[in-house]
């Protein structure tokens, strides 16, 4: 294979090849656009013509270093008339995967479930860091959560809140954090393990890596990223699981779950809702019936997204909640 470009800056999905190698269709977005279809290098698709003059932000990627001194990249969403003097809320949306990314481009295949126009919109600042098991990387990157899930990942996310807080534009006493899936679990861990943020939403996230093992329908996925089962080394399933810190959690935390997910069963969504409910931390638990792990229901991913703007919009922002439930 022959790299053709060291540095392009575009992002590329789901290329396909012709039988006879002589052509090639794929997609590509470059920054602050959404993807295009090209065939070869000719583009046949306009999509970008439907957004001009109607998207609020703009998106860069910035870099920082995590505990370890690991770098750490993600993509900063701002309003297009950006004040480098003001100092914004600042909400962290965190992809799932963990092998996955966010890219600086308009498009809902990274985060979907979470309106990053519509914070802008709020007067939102929006980070979406890159992990360390993130894609796109190289295979060291990718490794670099192996066993330190929770702990490390919390770092690397805390670690680009504070360059924010420290470069003034982020107002550390308004930040929120969200995430589905594994940026769930990462969003669990900040809600019992932290009291930095000031609202939470937790989305279809792992909270107890002991029992997840038994419910879920890819045991061998945790055994593959943690290198062992519960039973012959719980100390790593209990260090990583976000209710072994249940009792420190402080912040208001949204929970979202699929009711049918058998990727990650509804059990840690209901042992988080008590535990909070238990510490007495304002908590809501939003069931989405007949959802599986990821849904192919419009209504839903509007719901979704309408209760998280509007729980950090209260929480951050003191509007009201009125119709939250209803939604």
């Amino acid at each position: 294979m022959e790299m053709l470009s060291e540095k392009v800056d575009c992002f590329i999905m789901d290329a396909s090849i012709t039988k006879d190698g002589n052509h090639i269709s794929y997609n590509k977005a470059i920054t602050n656009e959404t993807f295009e279809i090209y065939l070869d290098d000719e583009k046949i698709t306009n999509e970008n013509s439907f957004f001009k003059g109607k998207l609020k932000s703009n998106r860069e990627i910035i870099s920082w270093k995590s505990s370890d001194d690991l770098e750490i990249e993600g993509v900063l969403s701002t309003p297009v008339e950006f004040d480098t003097n003001k100092k914004y809320p600042l909400l962290v949306v965190i992809h799932g995967g963990p092998a996955w990314a966010s890219f600086p481009i308009f498009s809902d295949c990274f985060n979907e479930k979470y309106p990053i126009e519509q914070f802008i919109e709020k007067g939102f600042i929006v980070l979406e860091p890159n992990y360390r098991g993130s894609s796109g990387y190289g295979n060291e990157f990718l490794k670099a959560n192996y066993r330190k899930q929770g702990i490390a990942d919390y770092d690397d996310v805390i670690y680009g809140v504070d360059k924010l807080v420290e470069e003034g534009i982020a107002d550390k006493d308004r930040v929120g954090v969200m995430g589905w899936s594994n940026g769930g679990y990462i969003s669990a861990f900040c809600s019992t393990f932290s009291n930095r943020f000031k609202a939470i939403s937790v989305g279809g996230g792992i909270t107890n890596w002991s029992t997840h093992y038994v419910n879920t329908d890819i045991p061998y996925f945790i055994r593959m990223h943690l290198g062992n089962t519960p039973w012959n080394d719980p100390e790593i399933y209990t260090k990583i699981s976000p209710m072994t810190y249940i009792k420190s959690a402080c912040t208001p935390t949204l929970i979202q779950h699929g009711e049918k997910d058998a990727r990650i069963p509804i059990l840690n969504a209901y042992e988080l809702y008590e535990g909070l409910r238990d510490m007495e931390v304002d908590t809501e638990l939003i069931i989405f019936k007949g959802m599986a792990y990821s849904s192919d229901q419009p209504g839903i991913h509007v719901a979704i997204m309408k209760q998280n703007l509007m729980w950090f919009s209260h929480y951050i922002l003191g509007e009201s909640m009125e119709g939250f439930r209803v939604l």
